[in-house]
């Protein structure tokens, strides 16, 4: 399927004439940087073992509200081309190189990108783009908000943060061929100037699509959906809330923000505690916050004065309540909490 790219993208004055969104010809390397860095994401640029200032560039896009397919063309005597991207955002880029090698750096690894192949790099991770001054490769890049939406409307219990990709080279034929595919389609009816392409209806249909086939390339999207198609139900949105309440136990958490990141409904999130919990989203909570509480306690130091800062670090600040609410729910008082003997 790369190929088709490569088909679509040899003849640039006919790609240049068809795509739209962003259409750019430049001969600077600064406002190829300051370009990129607006578009796609701030990034550092730079060409070393360049002879000649000068730098054939071009960058054409196709922005689908969300997702952006760009096309990216260096051609120069430089020795290499750097990218560094140090603050990636919250969302997903997909490479593909369409001639040369790409070498990708990250802070776990580094490996080389072919054509035929392709890597997919999660949300928040940096990355270093190593390429030769005559490249040409295309960028995928799926934006956090839209990501987070398509994840709540599909109502997983995955978050966008939570979502992992293994940093390697995947293969066009096998790991990739829908995704290509899909790419392949949208390029070729744009450069055809197909009008339907431009209905709401088939773009939105379009990035769910794309957004389906780079997820399915992620362990947690694979686990979430083998989760839901083998147990009992439980709507994404109370595990979403789950979640978040969770990771934030000793930050002060309002209700408006268990139904922000729970993606719902104030009168929905309700309903579905007290039919899959059995109580409220700020019930459970407290209960929450004292299992973490009593964990905190059994962890310390065994002559640590621990009892009020624990209190303190869960949001517990009426001491004789948060003692009372322990004993209801542990049996025991918090200063009677067995604690570990200290180690010499």
């Amino acid at each position: 399927m790369i190929q088709q790219f490569q088909e679509l993208i040899e003849p640039d004055v006919t790609l240049r004439r068809h795509l739209r969104g962003a259409d750019l010809a430049v001969t600077d390397a600064t406002d190829i940087h300051r370009h990129m860095s607006r578009v796609i994401a701030p990034h550092a640029f730079d060409l070393t073992g360049i002879r000649s200032r000068s730098v054939d560039f071009w960058h054409h896009a196709i922005d689908l509200d969300g997702i952006s397919l760009h096309y990216v063309d260096y051609q120069c005597d430089a020795e290499m081309a750097n990218v560094v991207i140090d603050q990636p955002g919250a969302g997903i880029t997909v490479k593909f190189p369409l001639a040369e090698t790409t070498l990708i750096s990250t802070d776990r690894t580094r490996y080389c990108l072919r054509p035929n192949q392709f890597t997919v790099l999660p949300p928040g991770q940096p990355y270093r783009a190593m390429m030769r001054g005559e490249c040409r490769h295309l960028t995928l890049a799926i934006n956090g908000d839209w990501l987070g939406r398509y994840l709540n409307s599909r109502d997983l219990p995955v978050r966008t943060q939570s979502l992992s990709f293994a940093l390697r080279a995947y293969d066009v034929g096998t790991d990739g061929m829908l995704l290509s595919g899909i790419l392949a389609t949208l390029i070729g009816g744009l450069m055809r100037n197909d009008r339907t392409l431009h209905s709401p209806g088939v773009a939105t249909h379009m990035k769910e699509l794309i957004t389906s086939a780079v997820l399915g390339l992620s362990p947690e999207y694979q686990r979430a959906g083998r989760c839901e198609a083998g147990a009992e139900h439980v709507p994404g949105y109370i595990l979403r809330a789950e979640a978040y309440m969770s990771d934030n136990l000793d930050e002060a958490i309002l209700l408006e923000d268990i139904i922000r990141h729970s993606g719902t409904t104030r009168r929905t999130l309700h309903a579905g505690f007290r039919r899959h919990r059995g109580t409220t989203p700020m019930a459970l909570l407290k209960v929450m916050r004292l299992k973490a509480a009593k964990a905190a306690l059994e962890q310390a130091a065994e002559d640590a004065p621990l009892v009020t800062r624990v209190a303190m670090t869960y949001g517990f600040h009426h001491l004789g309540r948060f003692s009372n609410e322990f004993k209801a729910a542990f049996g025991i008082l918090p200063s009677q909490v067995r604690r570990k003997p200290p180690t010499h």
